[in-house]
C-alpha cells in the first residue's frame, strides 16, 4: 500500500536558549498528497495551511522560507512522487526555561493530534477512514555544556496483531550520539475495519500519538 507520510524536523536552539531553528519537511504520498496538490495550488488556501496543518501546535511561528517540491496535479498518478512541503521558521514557544533547566516541548513538532483518552464501551466496530503509514524523524541538537533529562518518555512499543500479522502500531524509540538527539517514530493503520473487541487497543495505538506531542525533555547543565 502506497500511502506513506511523515515528517523530517531538525531542531537547534540559538545562542541564548530561548529560541528554536527549526527545518521541517513534510512528505505526502497517496490519498493526502493528491488531496493537498490540489489546496497548496490555492494561495489563501497554502497560507492558512501553513499555521492550521503544517505547524497546527505551535503558536508563534515566523517562517523564513517555505517551498513545495513535486506539487504538479499530474503527479498524482506516479505514487513514486512525495509532495514534499519544505519549511524553515524560528519560534520560541518550543522553548521554556526553568531556572537553570531548558524545556523542549520537542512533541510539539509532530501536530496536534487525535486524542481518544476517555473510557466507554464500544457498541460498534471501528472503521477507520483509510489504511496510512506515518514515519517522522526529528533531530534536536542539545547545546554544548548541557545534558537531556527525560528519554525514557520517547521508548514506546504499541503493536496490535491479528493472525500474526501486525494491523496496527505506534513504536518510538531514539538515540543520542555526539550531541545529536534522533528520534524515530513509525505509526501504522493497516486495516479499514476493526471488531469491536479490539477497541481499546485501537485506543492505545492512538493515544500514543497524543502523549508524544505532549512530551518536555529537560535540558540541565552538565
Amino acid at each position: 500500500m502506497d500511502n506513506n507520510c511523515g515528517i523530517t524536523a531538525d531542531i537547534k536552539l540559538n545562542e541564548t536558549l530561548d529560541e528554536a531553528n527549526v527545518n521541517l519537511t513534510h512528505r505526502y504520498q497517496g490519498h493526502r498528497a493528491y488531496m493537498y496538490r490540489f489546496f497548496l495550488a490555492i494561495d489563501d488556501v497554502k497560507e492558512n495551511l501553513k499555521t492550521s496543518l503544517f505547524t497546527n501546535a505551535i503558536q508563534d511561528v515566523e517562517y523564513k522560507s517555505f517551498t513545495l517540491e513535486n506539487k504538479s496535479v499530474d503527479l498524482n498518478t506516479d505514487n513514486s512522487k512525495y509532495l514534499k512541503v519544505n519549511s524553515k521558521f524560528t519560534t520560541r514557544s518550543l522553548i521554556d526555561q526553568a531556572g537553570n533547566d531548558v524545556l523542549i516541548h520537542v512533541g510539539k513538532i509532530i501536530g496536534k493530534q487525535n486524542e481518544m483518552y476517555e473510557e466507554r464501551e464500544r457498541t460498534t466496530d471501528v472503521i477507520l477512514s483509510e489504511p496510512i503509514h506515518y514515519t517522522h524523524k526529528i533531530n534536536v541538537h542539545i547545546p554544548y555544556g548541557y545534558e537531556v533529562k527525560g528519554l525514557d518518555q520517547l521508548d514506546i512499543n504499541n503493536v496490535v496483531k491479528q493472525n500474526n500479522e501486525t494491523i496496527l502500531r505506534f513504536v518510538c524509540g531514539y538515540t543520542y550520539k555526539n550531541n545529536i538527539l534522533s528520534i524515530t517514530i513509525n505509526e501504522d493503520y493497516e486495516v479499514l475495519e476493526l471488531d469491536k473487541k479490539s477497541y481499546n487497543d485501537y485506543r492505545k495505538v492512538v493515544n500514543s500519538a497524543a502523549d508524544i506531542n505532549k512530551i518536555i525533555l529537560v535540558l540541565e547543565p552538565s
